[in-house]
């Protein structure tokens, strides 16, 4: 907290300066958790946070060169897991013509163009102790760059780190009954712990055809969207066994991945469509626990496609309503334990933004989410959210999870981790 302190007085200074914009949000957060069993001792627990959430941005643009930082932290006062702070973009970028960009530092990638399932957000490390459809992320090293037309543009990208997700911690509701301080880099050649450098690249071509923006783009990198939780020292005889049944390590797996997104409006709706394949490099095989026993593991290829509508309702008293619905859709080449790492494998969300346009922004938002394959599982969440004035905004909802106990597929992980919770934001 105190780098986050110094680095918020600086970019005051900064700004006070007039050498640049600043912006940002001081937030307090309260998440409630109702009562469940905890895994480790059998009795049932309340889960609650209450922490203080910072981010700031600083950015200048000029003709030729321009420049961002923008960070967040977050101290919670009864878990120490989510005491941290860390970079979302720090880079330099220059052009050199109209056609022409380079930038080097640190960066956040959005490639998804949907509301609830992301295939084609494949960049950046994650704090996964957060809602799934909008988890914070870390900035990622890259050194990019970019060609540019009218209605086209071709950007190369090279990342040479390996940047750590955060995992919730033990006290976390989204947790498992531990810690993981360390991680696996798992490529064709070796699996090594806490591998910090490898080289990492892409290339992605963005075009407008008609009334739809396309995008192509493939990348070969370390994916930490998907972590695998094995364990990667074991014995084969008598059986197959860890060797300590502890040192279950979060494993990131190198992987191709070749993507496709699309949007485009037809008749008053807006259609989106996102796909990606990913074609994962042969790794040494790891020890998997499917709940039942343990099995050697490594990944298998598969391909990721989502679709979504949109459509916008505006009536006659200034309210606008906003209605999606989105499906997505993972086809494995075999049937693969991978499955475990991946929740949403044949699933719908309905959902709808309502906004009342008035003076303190009132905005309701909720959706639907279940399953199309037969498991009995989904979400429901919903969000209100106003102003007290123009800087402070407050914001209370509400998850309900429920899946099916047979496997440890889907929903399984977030099982009866509902919540409720109260931010209130400031805005600078």
């Amino acid at each position: 907290m105190n780098k986050f302190f110094h680095i918020t007085l600086f970019a005051v200074f900064l700004a006070n300066s007039a050498i640049a914009d600043l912006g940002g949000e001081i937030s307090f957060e309260n998440r409630y958790f109702p009562k469940n069993v905890a895994n480790s001792t059998g009795t049932e627990k309340e889960d609650y946070n209450l922490s203080a959430y910072g981010r700031f941005y600083l950015e200048n643009t000029n003709e030729n060169f321009s420049y961002k930082l923008s960070a967040f932290g977050r101290f919670d006062a009864l878990d120490e897991k989510r005491r941290f702070f860390s970079i979302e973009d720090l880079y330099l970028e220059k052009s050199f013509s109209e056609v022409m960009k380079l930038s080097l530092g640190y960066k956040v990638y959005n490639f998804s163009v949907l509301e609830i399932f992301h295939p084609t957000d494949i960049l950046n490390s994650r704090n996964f102790d957060g809602d799934f459809e909008r988890l914070e992320k870390r900035g990622e090293m890259s050194l990019e760059y970019g060609l540019y037309s009218l209605t086209s543009s071709l950007s190369f990208y090279y990342f040479p780190l390996v940047e750590k997700n955060i995992y919730p911690g033990a006290k976390s509701r989204f947790g498992y009954d531990r810690t993981f301080d360390t991680y696996k880099v798992a490529t064709e050649d070796e699996i090594i712990t806490n591998k910090r450098f490898h080289p990492q690249y892409g290339v992605k071509a963005n075009t407008k055809i008609s009334d739809f923006d396309l995008s192509f783009f493939y990348f070969k990198h370390i994916d930490r969207n998907h972590p695998l939780f094995l364990f990667d020292d074991y014995i084969t005889s008598p059986m197959l066994l860890p060797k300590n049944s502890k040192a279950i390590v979060p494993h990131l797996y190198e992987v191709q991945d070749y993507g496709f997104s699309l949007v485009g409006e037809i008749s008053g709706t807006l259609l989106k469509f996102e796909s990606v394949y990913h074609d994962f490099s042969k790794p040494k095989e790891a020890l998997l626990y499917d709940g039942a026993r343990f099995l050697l593991f490594a990944p298998e290829n598969y391909m990721e496609g989502a679709l979504g509508l949109e459509y916008l309702i505006s009536l006659e008293n200034g309210h606008d309503v906003t209605l999606f619905a989105e499906w997505q859709k993972i086809i494995f080449e075999k049937n693969s334990y991978q499955k475990m790492a991946i929740p949403f494998q044949d699933d719908l969300a309905l959902g709808f933004r309502y906004a009342l346009n008035d003076i303190a922004g009132t905005e309701f938002y909720t959706f639907i989410l279940g399953d199309l394959s037969g498991r009995e599982e989904g979400v429901v969440s919903t969000k209100f959210s106003r102003r007290f004035n123009e800087r402070i905004r407050y914001e209370v909802a509400g998850r309900y999870i429920w899946a099916q106990e047979t496997d440890n597929f889907g929903l399984r992980a977030l099982k009866d981790d509902h919540y409720l919770s109260f931010n209130l934001r400031y805005f600078y």
